[in-house]
């Protein structure tokens, strides 16, 4: 029988430092000419369309949850129901992620905060690790 593998279920989009006190983050870019700041990171500016402009940036962990839905049916790895939503950084991306919550826990404008975990898993049982947002405890 084979070793159960963790696997980047997407590669470039999140940064894992090598020093575990040191917290991940997404990774997007600012454009240089008019401050437009895109995720995930991109080669042009979809704002003023500039070319070699973009310079990789690290994003907030932290945003607010613009909106949300209850997934009743998942795709394969997945367990339904399950929580998307996108999330609003202060730079200003919109971020679609899954969200590590149950209904009830969130609701609109509620803060939340990015977190490197297995989202699901593949057809041969590896787990398949990327980006999540969960609830910032209250309080």
């Amino acid at each position: 029988m084979s070793e159960k593998k963790q696997l980047l279920a997407l590669e470039g989009v999140f940064h894992i430092p090598d020093d575990p006190s040191q917290p991940p983050h997404l990774v997007g870019s600012r454009c240089r000419a008019c401050g437009y700041t895109a995720f995930p990171k991109r080669a042009i500016c979809p704002s003023c369309l500039g070319r070699d402009t973009m310079e990789e940036t690290a994003l907030s962990r932290r945003g607010v949850i613009e909106t949300f839905t209850v997934s009743n049916v998942a795709p394969p790895g997945f367990k339904a129901p399950y929580l998307q939503a996108y999330i609003r950084l202060p730079e200003g991306p919109r971020v679609f992620s899954v969200l590590d919550a149950q209904e009830g826990e969130v609701d609109m404008g509620s803060e939340v905060e990015m977190v490197i975990d297995k989202l699901a898993e593949d057809e041969q049982g590896n787990d398949l690790i990327g980006y999540k947002f969960r609830p910032v405890p209250r309080g």
